[in-house]
């Protein structure tokens, strides 16, 4: 339900539901549906940043399609992979074995190479910035099965490698104490470091959707059905912080059994935010844009109305934003086969 009415002198003004705002520190929103003529590159989602000095210019618009927040979640374990920079190159030689598949490191789960149907289509209500719908091929990668939890990230924390979890919004809605909860409360830079810690790397954006939605290009990670309360955390389970990670297994995960996907936080990816990008992307390993002001973060959090918990919906946010909303989990290119 729209709650409130959420402007900035940055970021254009847009109707949100009122948590998602104070979440972000201003408004998110998704580009306009696509009509006949329209340029993909000409409109995209907005954020308002952690500073809104800093922030992103955009024209006003209505857009009463969905909500923006951040959130992310956390990896259950974590594992050997290979360490890098974000923006991980899903090499194929780093992806031998039958048939793309591989042996995952305890924790993750192994995405076999092949193509998926990205994006959403054209004649939908879908944003433009999800546009064109397009097959997509990926290497073989290895995935998180679970959002980066409290409890994972204090090891790295103990080893004097991550830094403390702490929020930049102005909100009453707390950072994750529990040890199973995901680590909320990280800003893009602090998620990057836990995953190079942990022998790993952000997904990619496309990595992070084709793990969320299978090959068949389903809406949400279980399926088509419309959301309920058990298959995601999200705005109709009326709550102000995630649950556990894993709470909504199995009928919530996605076809290769992976939690969490839909609401509960979103999740940073390693991309750099544009709205163009689809159209800009190779149809092979895409890894986004080389540079830009935002990053894109996926899958929608425990304040998200159904439209932003769908598998194709993107969002952005100022790296330097830590809030209760955004998490992470963890990528690695695919071990070869023994």
């Amino acid at each position: 339900m729209l709650l409130g009415l959420c402007s900035s002198t940055s970021i254009r003004t847009v109707f949100l539901a009122a948590p998602a705002c104070a979440l972000l520190a201003g408004c998110f929103t998704d580009p306009p549906p696509a009509t006949e003529g329209s340029s993909t590159s000409a409109a995209g989602s907005t954020t308002s940043g952690v500073d809104p000095e800093t922030s992103a210019d955009s024209s006003t618009t209505d857009d009463d399609a969905s909500t923006g927040s951040t959130g992310l979640g956390t990896t259950g374990s974590t594992g050997t992979g290979t360490t890098g920079s974000a923006g991980f190159d899903t090499d194929a030689d780093d992806a031998t074995g039958l048939d793309g598949g591989c042996m995952p490191i305890p924790g993750m789960v192994c995405i076999p190479e092949g193509t998926f149907l990205r994006g959403s289509a054209k004649d939908g209500p879908a944003p433009m910035d999800e546009q064109p719908q397009e097959n997509i091929t990926l290497s073989a990668f290895q995935i998180d099965r679970f959002e980066v939890t409290v409890s994972d990230y204090a090891e790295c924390e103990a080893e004097g490698v991550c830094t403390t979890r702490v929020s930049t919004v102005n909100t009453k809605d707390p950072c994750t104490v529990a040890n199973d909860d995901p680590a909320n409360c990280v800003t893009w830079d602090q998620a990057n470091t836990y995953c190079e810690w942990a022998d790993k790397k952000l997904p990619t954006e496309a990595q992070w959707e084709r793990a969320a939605r299978g090959t068949s290009g389903d809406p949400f990670p279980w399926g088509i059905n419309e959301p309920s309360c058990s298959l995601a955390v999200f705005d109709d389970c009326g709550t102000n912080s995630p649950a556990a990670v894993g709470s909504r297994s199995p009928t919530g995960d996605s076809p290769e059994g992976i939690s969490d996907m839909a609401g509960n936080v979103f999740e940073w990816t390693a991309d750099w935010y544009a709205p163009g990008a689809y159209v800009m992307d190779p149809n092979d390993n895409p890894v986004g844009p080389p540079t830009g002001r935002t990053r894109v973060m996926r899958g929608g959090f425990y304040g998200s109305p159904m439209h932003d918990i769908r598998t194709a919906n993107r969002q952005e946010f100022m790296p330097e934003g830590a809030s209760p909303a955004i998490g992470f989990r963890c990528a690695a290119p695919a071990p070869p086969m023994p």
